[in-house]
C-alpha cells in the first residue's frame, strides 16, 4: 500500500495542472502515488496528462463529465494510500510538505486530518498573502472543529481550515465519510473536513503546505459573484448546525453572512438587479440588519489586522502532541501574534 495518494481531479487546466502533477512528484516521499482524473477536458489538457510516463502517476479519463464534485468523489476513491490529499489542478504543494505531514500524522494516531498554511499566489507565482495563518499549531477536539468553522466563517469570511491542497487525510476515515456532499454545492470540502472530524482529533500545523492559484476563473470568486456562496453555506447551517446546542452559532452566523453578503446585495442595487434584492428575503434578511452585521464584521476585520483573532470553541486536547507539547486551552480571546513563515 503506498504511504500518500495525491488525487488531483482536473477540467480544463492545461496552463496549471503540469506544475501541479509536479508539484507532487517532486515531494521526497516513499511511497507516493499520483491519481489524477480528467473529467472530459476539452482544451488538451488530456493530451498532455497522456504523455506523463513517471510510474507513480495514474491517469484516468471519465467517460461523461460527471461534474466537479462528483469527479473529487471519483478521484479520491481511485486512492490505495494510507494517507490521502486532493490537489486541485491550479494549486501546487510546497517543498517537504508530504513528508512533514505523514510524520505529524503518524506520531498523532488520533488525529483524522491535518490542516496546514496556504500560501496565495497570483498566476504568475507571486505570494500574495497567506491562508490559515491565525491558528497555533497542535492537537484539537475534532467535534468542536464543526462550531468553530461556523464561528470562525461568520467573523472573519474565512475558514479554519486550508484549502484542499493543504489538507491530508486518513484514507480510513475518508471512505467512511464519501461521497463528497452534492447538497451543500462548493463548500463541500469543508464539509467533508467537518465529517472527517467526527472520527477523529484535528492537527493543525503551521507549515505552509501549498500554493493556492487566485484567478478570475477560479470557480470560488465566480461562487461568490453570482451569490451562490450565500445560498451554499446556509445549506451547511441546516446540515451541521441542526442540533438544538447548536442554536446560539447558527444565529450568530446567519446574521454575519448576512453581513458578508450586504457588498454583494448593495452592487446588485447599484446595477438595478432586482433579483438580488429578492435573493436576499429568500435568505432572510432585510437591509438594516445586513448593514448593522456589515459594520460588526469590519470591527472583527480591524481587531484582526491588530493581531486579535478569536476562534470560539475550538478546544486543544490536554495530551501531549508533537507540535504543543500538550498546553490545553480554547482560544477565544487569545492574542495570536507573529506571521507565520
Amino acid at each position: 500500500m503506498p504511504d500518500i495518494s495525491v488525487c488531483i481531479p482536473v477540467y480544463n487546466r492545461r496552463d496549471f495542472i503540469l506544475n501541479a502533477v509536479q508539484s507532487a512528484l517532486n515531494q521526497e516521499v516513499d511511497g507516493l502515488e499520483v491519481v489524477i482524473v480528467d473529467n472530459r477536458s476539452d482544451d488538451g489538457t488530456w493530451e498532455l496528462l497522456q504523455a506523463i510516463s513517471d510510474p507513480r502517476v495514474r491517469v484516468y479519463q471519465n467517460e461523461t463529465n460527471v461534474g466537479m464534485i462528483n469527479n473529487f468523489t471519483r478521484s479520491c476513491n481511485l486512492a490505495e494510500g494510507e494517507f490521502l490529499l486532493m490537489l486541485c489542478s491550479d494549486d501546487r504543494l510546497c517543498p517537504g510538505f508530504l513528508k512533514h505531514g505523514i510524520n505529524l500524522m503518524r506520531t498523532t494516531p488520533s488525529a483524522a486530518l491535518l490542516s496546514s498554511v496556504g500560501r496565495f499566489v497570483d498566476p504568475n507565482g507571486n505570494c500574495t498573502g497567506l491562508n490559515v495563518s491565525t491558528i497555533p499549531p497542535g492537537l484539537y477536539d475534532g467535534i468542536s472543529a464543526k462550531r468553530a468553522f461556523f464561528e470562525f466563517t461568520g467573523r472573519y469570511k474565512s475558514s479554519i481550515f486550508n484549502y484542499p491542497a493543504g489538507i491530508m487525510m486518513r484514507r480510513s476515515v475518508y471512505k467512511k465519510m464519501s461521497p463528497f456532499s452534492l447538497e451543500v454545492g462548493d463548500p463541500t470540502d469543508a464539509d467533508m473536513w467537518i465529517r472527517c472530524l467526527r472520527d477523529g482529533d484535528f492537527l493543525v500545523t503551521d507549515y505552509v503546505g501549498c500554493e493556492i492559484t487566485r484567478h478570475f476563473n477560479q470557480r470560488g470568486a465566480e461562487s461568490f459573484r453570482a451569490g451562490r456562496y450565500f445560498e451554499e453555506l446556509l445549506k451547511m447551517t441546516v446540515k451541521h448546525l441542526r442540533e438544538r446546542e447548536d442554536a446560539d452559532v447558527r444565529k450568530r452566523f446567519l446574521h454575519l453572512l448576512g453581513g458578508t453578503a450586504f457588498p454583494w446585495a448593495f452592487n446588485g442595487y447599484l446595477k438595478g438587479d432586482k433579483s438580488v434584492w429578492s435573493r436576499t428575503r429568500e435568505f432572510g434578511w432585510n437591509i438594516p440588519e445586513m448593514a448593522i452585521a456589515y459594520a460588526e464584521r469590519w470591527m472583527y476585520r480591524v481587531r484582526a489586522k491588530l493581531g486579535f483573532v478569536t476562534v470560539p470553541g475550538l478546544k486543544r486536547i490536554d495530551r501531549p502532541s508533537p507540535l504543543t507539547g500538550g498546553l490545553s486551552h480554547d482560544f477565544d480571546g487569545i492574542r495570536l501574534g507573529g506571521e507565520r513563515p
